[in-house]
């Protein structure tokens, strides 16, 4: 019985050798007729030592310095070789499309921000709402909890969809050879987005379209501008900073894996087997870069109403 497995494992293991040097001469042939199905723009280069390594990665290899660039490679395990393989014109014209859509994002997200911001009051939801009127005069401490976090959940609400959108625009329209790169763009666009729609669009939402003719007449007004609007909403900043903090917080109890790790658990499965498909959370609104946006912003409102 156990020469019969040799046997049978050894014609297994000639079979897909011969395979493998089929294969092999097959994609020699194809290089050297240059076929754009097997010869790339990207490769990788392995070095025995890391003075070597570094010595090339310092090197100049053309006149033009964008015709040959050098950089060090991702993790092995995050490398994303469909977009290695991409021609330089679809990543040219992926880049362009990238910037027109967060463009389209840009015109599309400032009207919504300032009407939410706008509409999240408590005196405005009292007059769309008579039922929240008699509530709050009923219950005072219902009131005093809705003034002091309903128009910054309502915000963080509104602006948690937007890293889905951007981490769509990055996998669809960018070259990003590593996973990695994703986290990158989405820490940058996020970072940018939060500083334009929260910290200046929300602090002059009560007179928008005044400020916005103000700054086009005059833009070196723009710093004077916020100067008097800013320390008018410094409780509004305040309580979203201790919101952001708080959900900051859950977001390290990791409540929504431990949630898929329960019902997985319920189906049947067995313990490996439920944590391996409860993992990873999702990487556009938890992943390392928008965790880290969201950070960094915190620390700018801070050192923001530190300086007014």
């Amino acid at each position: 019985c156990s020469s019969d497995l040799i046997e049978t494992f050894s014609r297994t293991l000639a079979e897909a050798s011969a395979e493998i040097r089929a294969e092999q001469m097959a994609v020699e042939l194809a290089m050297k007729s240059k076929d754009p199905s097997v010869c790339s723009c990207t490769g990788f280069v392995t070095f025995n030592s890391r003075r070597l390594c570094m010595l090339a990665l310092r090197q100049q290899y053309r006149a033009d310095c964008t015709e040959f660039t050098v950089v060090m490679p991702p993790d092995l395990d995050d490398v994303n070789y469909n977009d290695l393989a991409k021609d330089p014109a679809v990543q040219a014209g992926g880049n362009v499309s990238a910037i027109l859509l967060l463009l389209l994002i840009f015109v599309v997200w400032m009207p919504l921000v300032a009407l939410s911001s706008g509409m999240a009051s408590l005196p405005v939801l009292k007059r769309i709402l008579p039922g929240l009127a008699d509530l709050c005069s009923q219950h005072p401490q219902v009131e005093h909890f809705l003034e002091g976090v309903l128009a910054t959940a309502i915000l963080k609400i509104f602006m948690a969809f937007l890293p889905s959108l951007l981490m769509g625009v990055a996998n669809t329209f960018l070259t990003l050879k590593a996973g990695a790169w994703a986290q990158l763009k989405i820490q940058d666009w996020y970072f940018a987005f939060q500083v334009i729609f929260i910290l200046l669009v929300t602090a002059i939402v009560d007179s928008l379209l005044q400020s916005m003719e103000m700054i086009v007449a005059n833009p070196q007004e723009f710093e004077y501008l916020l100067a008097g609007c800013l320390p008018k909403s410094s409780n509004f900043y305040i309580k979203f900073v201790m919101l952001g903090c708080f959900a900051e917080a859950l977001n390290l109890l990791r409540l929504a894996q431990l949630a898929k790790y329960a019902v997985h658990r319920l189906r049947g499965l067995r313990p490996m087997e439920a944590r391996r498909n409860a993992e990873p959370e999702d990487q556009s609104s938890d992943g390392m870069g928008s965790r880290m946006a969201k950070a960094s912003f915190h620390l700018a409102v801070a050192l923001v109403f530190c300086s007014c």
